[in-house]
């Protein structure tokens, strides 16, 4: 009941129809068959085996609706350009319920899930995994992966790490031309008129019992917990602005005593006068 031709059609998967003529003497070299029935088509190889009978592997089918299923097992290879998405694979959420990715651990491409972006989408299942997510890996020629970044189903991205913890996690150094950070709480109320100036001595004393300033971490915690740069910076410009105001202040100390100094350099000249003025001129003279 099984085809003898390299390619059989069967309208009823129950009647075999011969398409070409050629004759496969040996049924243990696989054939293609097209089966067609209720608007699909199945392709499957079959082959004879070491018992006698046939075996039969189903690799992909066509819907009549025009879908595609690659079956288990069987790998798709493309040695010229792949053409994935496009308009038609509209991922609006109010016209595409995802719900058959459930447990499947497969992946979607499709466009516009935003609604109004256009962009390209990959919607990925986690399966039965913990996390879900992305993951780009490069394989040498020694066979040795590396893995490129990771992006988990919380959305967060790592470079050089498997396991970012933040949304972006980069276990290496960052070459940037420029980093902007969004801050609140900026320092300018180091500069009105009711913030408290920490006096000399006790900031003397805070640092001779704790070495290093105020506010600002130890060497020990900078070690174990890294440096928020945000936080770091506002810190660093608050002791700048209070380093300003000591200035400032040491400043009209120092204009202070210089205005004493001139004072006290004028009263001893006119007390020099008034001497002098009252000294007898015989005196005087004989000076």
């Amino acid at each position: 009941d099984y085809p003898t031709n390299a390619l059989a059609i069967n309208m009823t998967r129950n009647d075999w129809f011969e398409g070409f003529s050629y004759d496969l003497a040996d049924y243990s070299v696989p054939a293609w068959q097209v089966l067609i029935g209720g608007g699909d088509i199945d392709y499957a190889t079959i082959g004879r085996s070491s018992a006698g009978g046939f075996n039969f592997q189903y690799n992909f089918g066509l819907t009549g609706g025009g879908n595609i299923s690659v079956y288990p097992g069987v790998k798709v290879q493309s040695d010229g350009t792949t053409f994935l998405g496009g308009t038609q694979s509209d991922l609006n959420p109010a016209n595409n319920d995802l719900s058959f990715l459930g447990n499947s651990g497969k992946l979607l491409i499709g466009v516009n899930r935003t609604t109004t972006d256009g962009e390209t989408d990959f919607v990925a299942n986690q399966g039965t995994g913990n996390s879900g997510g992305y993951s780009f890996y490069n394989h040498n020629n020694s066979g040795v992966d590396t893995s490129l970044f990771r992006i988990k189903g919380n959305g967060n991205v790592g470079i050089g790490t498997n396991n970012p913890d933040t949304k972006l996690a980069v276990n290496g150094t960052i070459h940037s031309r420029e980093v902007k950070l969004n801050l609140t709480g900026w320092p300018d109320y180091v500069f009105k008129s009711n913030y408290h100036l920490k006096n000399l001595n006790d900031l003397e004393n805070y640092i001779g019992k704790y070495h290093h300033l105020p506010e600002l971490p130890s060497a020990a915690e900078v070690e174990k917990n890294g440096l928020n740069l945000g936080e770091i910076n506002k810190i660093l410009l608050k002791k700048v602005e209070e380093l300003t105001l000591y200035l400032i202040e040491k400043d009209n100390q120092v204009k202070l005593q210089q205005q004493k100094r001139k004072n006290l350099q004028k009263q001893i000249a006119d007390l020099l006068d008034q001497i002098n003025a009252s000294m007898p001129k015989d005196l005087e003279h004989k000076n």
